[in-house]
């Protein structure tokens, strides 16, 4: 079934019935290095598949794990509060916004250090090598953890502390290329990164203007090392409205002549899905 989507949504590029630019109009435009041709249909979907089946997995895994760091550390939560009002006021982000929102960055990075979704991964060596004066072998396949190097106490200070401050630019810019690589690196790095990082950003950064975040009392939260780093018995949450800044109130007008869901003006502050539900609900009645 997916196979089927994804083709049908393939030849609606190769058609030109498809706005040019997205991921897949770039895959349509790729020349092969060897052959100089472009892709076949086949490679072209599974690029696609790749990125539509990994990416929403681990970035659903990262954001469960930054609510998660936000709500144990509401320091953290109130300070990306104030930045998020200072940029934006009451709008939500764009992606736009996001180079002119460091804190955000520094609190997505840096649950990405602590929760890295995918926390474990394999490298082939395709000759002999030596490594830190460890002979290994062509054809030895060497298993490298982005969970365990980011918590290794030569890179990191107090390394099981959630603290995004460590990820300012100018001590940043002091560490190991490697001493941070959640979406791994070199030319096997994910492909998904930006896009990845990018879902992060927007999505805590609008959670984060509306709602406070409080673990639920007595639930363990337990690592679960699977594919990704999973929390096996789930993360439980309660969300509570956050106290916002008074704004003029919002002029609704009569259901048949609001506008489409995706054309709503949220500048007014508000839950930008909040009036979704009220236009459902008019749509019901």
């Amino acid at each position: 079934m997916l196979h089927e989507i994804v083709d049908h949504v393939i030849y609606d590029h190769r058609a030109g019935r498809s706005e040019a630019g997205d991921l897949i109009s770039l895959l349509l435009s790729a020349k092969d290095p060897v052959t100089g041709g472009p892709l076949d249909q086949q490679e072209v979907r599974d690029e696609v598949m790749t990125v539509f089946l990994a990416g929403h997995e681990t970035t659903g895994s990262g954001l469960a794990w930054c609510l998660y760091a936000l709500s144990k550390h509401p320091h953290a939560l109130r300070r990306l509060r104030a930045e998020l009002e200072q940029v934006l006021g009451a709008r939500p982000p764009a992606a736009s916004d996001v180079p002119n929102l460091p804190y955000l960055t520094m609190v997505v990075d840096e649950s990405l250090r602590l929760y890295p979704p995918i926390w474990g991964y394999t490298r082939d060596a395709v000759e002999d090598d030596e490594v830190g004066g460890y002979r290994i072998p062509a054809g030895s396949s060497i298993f490298v953890s982005p969970y365990v190097t980011h918590r290794h106490p030569d890179f990191w200070d107090n390394p099981e502390a959630f603290d995004p401050d460590r990820f300012a630019p100018h001590l940043a810019a002091t560490r190991p290329r490697f001493a941070y690589f959640p979406f791994g690196g070199g030319p096997r790095q994910c492909i998904g990164i930006h896009m990845a990082k990018l879902q992060m950003q927007l999505a805590i950064g609008m959670i984060a203007q509306h709602f406070d975040l409080h673990a639920l009392p007595g639930h363990a939260v337990r690592y679960g090392a699977l594919v990704s780093l999973r929390p096996v018995n789930g993360i439980l949450l309660t969300l509570h409205p956050a106290k916002r800044p008074r704004v003029p109130p919002v002029e609704v007008k009569p259901p048949a002549q609001m506008e489409p869901a995706a054309a709503l003006d949220t500048a007014a502050g508000g839950c930008p899905f909040s009036r979704m539900h009220q236009i459902q609900a008019s749509a019901h009645e």
